[in-house]
């Protein structure tokens, strides 16, 4: 469902989101931080700490987050993540406005490979 494809635009356009923000300090995300950072996501999902700071405090760090990705990092990531370039976005008054635009690419791609998966010649609707 989430394949090197994904992360591959959650590369290329995040790090093109940091050169556009701030060209002198461009971030440079590599796709292993990228699955690091999907992996950290999860992972806290799972904790659900109020802030995601705490996984990285002394009194309530979680090892396998902390020992991951510096917190810094991660939050570096988070502040640039995008899955398309903004600039290509059209005006809420265009005919061919998408309001998904700024995840299209994703969506695509988690709809492509649901239609990959073999349907059940038997279906069962539980209530």
């Amino acid at each position: 469902m989430f394949g090197k494809e994904s992360f591959d635009i959650l590369k290329e356009q995040s790090n093109l989101y940091s050169v556009q923000v701030n060209p002198n300090r461009p971030v440079n995300i590599s796709e292993s931080e990228i699955r690091q950072f999907v992996g950290i996501l999860l992972m806290t999902g799972i904790y659900g700490f109020p802030q995601q700071r705490s996984y990285w405090t002394n009194s309530t760090r979680v090892e396998s987050i902390a020992s991951t990705m510096s917190r810094d990092r991660f939050l570096e990531i988070k502040k640039n993540l995008h899955v398309v370039d903004n600039t290509n976005q059209l005006s809420q008054n265009d005919p061919n406005y998408d309001r998904a635009f700024k995840v299209r690419p994703l969506l695509n791609i988690i709809k492509n490979n649901f239609r990959k998966i073999q349907k059940e010649e038997q279906l069962c609707v539980d209530e």
